[in-house]
């Protein structure tokens, strides 16, 4: 007889006796009625009978290979992401997160795009997934992309763990979809986002499989990459416009590491991307947003 559910199950008098009159083998013990047993229990004295302690993990050997099993893990963990048996996130591989990271990058960045843009109202999240990007958990990029909206609202850190949880409380719905052909790109994230009635929506893809880039804004074509201190406009689609930007930025000698400029087919406007040296300052961006031109300016940090 192997007992090692509650103590109570079995009788232990009757075990002893019968162990005693070799009607039973033998037994382990590893749970009595009265823990620990008490001295006149008569099968401390019943023949071919094994005992182990209830919390079989109190053994010296079990509390080193326990703390062995945590360091390892937390090494793990800390080198490639991978939570070996955490009880509140799905498991992923290390191959697989390590696949993943630079799209989880790409969906973050785009997050804090969506963020800037339509502020902390948002009432729905989809996600797409297309090409590369189809290839790779939906939950993973996601959270990456709940992370990037959620992150500088809340004083909570916002994770793996907690990112759908904290939509959820505010009344966020969240939604991915998986297309395995991306047109045009190795692999494309599009991530949308509703505020009431209006509805925002940005696109990017990995450069060289690493590097994140912005190919849309709403429905304005872009190519730029996504680092570094960025101003982000959208503006009226005709000349002059970027020139009075770019004098804004000059008279406080931010220098401009790169810049692209979309149109829109549709609305006669544009939006532009310019990576700047150092972070706008609050006085040259309201200057630039009293340019009447401009309908939107956005300053992120990437």
């Amino acid at each position: 007889l192997l007992h090692c559910a509650r103590g109570g199950i079995v009788d232990e008098k009757a075990l002893a006796s019968a162990l005693a009159g070799k009607k039973i083998a033998g037994a382990a013990i590893d749970v009595f009625a009265s823990e620990p047993p008490d001295s006149d229990n008569p099968l401390l004295a019943a023949p071919n009978t094994v005992f182990t302690p209830h919390l079989g993990a109190s053994t010296h050997e079990a509390q080193a290979a326990t703390g062995a099993a945590i360091a390892n893990q937390m090494v793990t963990f800390f080198a490639t992401g991978e939570a070996i048996n955490a009880v509140n996130i799905p498991r992923f591989g290390q191959h697989e997160l390590i696949k993943a990271q630079p799209y989880c990058e790409l969906a973050r960045i785009l997050g804090k795009i969506m963020a800037a843009a339509v502020g902390s109202k948002i009432k729905q999240v989809s996600l797409q997934l297309e090409g590369d990007a189809a290839e790779l958990s939906e939950v993973l990029l996601l959270n990456a992309a709940l992370i990037g909206i959620l992150e500088d609202s809340f004083a909570t850190p916002i994770n793996q763990v907690n990112a759908v949880r904290v939509a959820d409380n505010h009344g966020i719905k969240c939604e991915a979809t998986k297309k395995m052909r991306a047109s045009g790109f190795a692999g494309l994230v599009s991530l949308q986002v509703s505020v009431g009635r209006q509805t925002r929506s940005v696109a990017g893809t990995l450069l060289g499989g690493k590097a994140p880039h912005l190919v849309r804004l709403d429905d304005c074509a872009l190519e730029t990459p996504l680092s570094g201190h960025v101003l982000i406009t959208k503006h009226d689609d005709r000349p002059g416009v970027v020139a009075k930007i770019a004098a804004q930025l000059a008279r406080q000698r931010l220098n401009i590491t790169n810049m692209h400029v979309g149109q829109s087919s549709r609305s006669g406007r544009a939006a532009a991307l310019i990576g700047i040296s150092k972070p706008l300052p609050d006085a040259t961006h309201k200057a630039i947003s009293r340019i009447a031109e401009v309908g939107e300016i956005l300053s992120i940090k990437f």
